[in-house]
């Protein structure tokens, strides 16, 4: 997965070190995160995996809607980098066990300077972001029926 945003206006609040490594950590949805959620075909299983400029990082299984939240250890980070001064994000990882077909939704969190957030994702499938909802989940896997 490559990411990369372009902020004309300085805006968006980034944290980050300067000579990060990736680390797990919690409640990286509390400022500027990305997030990406996994979900099998015909499952309420799905897994959800946090990044932020940081190098924070986290991984949590879910075996239905926000329900049985639990640290997911199937995923390997291989490549976490953040280059504030082009405003580029890259992330690579490996997953133990996706195998299947499995929708995919993509989400962000953005804090800006004066710490305002806002909430982006690629469906929100309310008035009120839940990145959660299933029907948010719309970016199929190459393996998808």
């Amino acid at each position: 997965l490559n990411l990369k945003f372009f902020d004309p206006q300085d805006s968006i609040k980034f944290s980050y070190s300067k000579n990060p490594s990736p680390k797990r950590a919690f409640g990286l949805w509390e400022k500027t995160c990305f997030e990406i959620f996994l979900k099998k075909h015909g499952s309420t299983e799905y897994i959800e995996f946090n990044f932020s400029a940081d190098m924070e990082w986290s991984c949590f299984h879910f075996d239905d809607y926000k329900k049985g939240m639990k640290d997911y250890q199937g995923v390997k980070i291989e490549n976490l980098i953040f280059d504030p001064k082009n405003c580029t994000f890259k992330a690579t990882w490996k997953f133990d066990s996706l195998d299947e077909s499995f929708d995919c939704g993509i989400s962000t969190i953005i804090q800006t300077k004066d710490l305002k957030k806002s909430f982006w994702a690629l469906k929100h499938a309310n008035l009120t972001p839940d990145f959660h909802d299933f029907r948010s989940f719309t970016l199929p896997s190459p393996r998808s029926p």
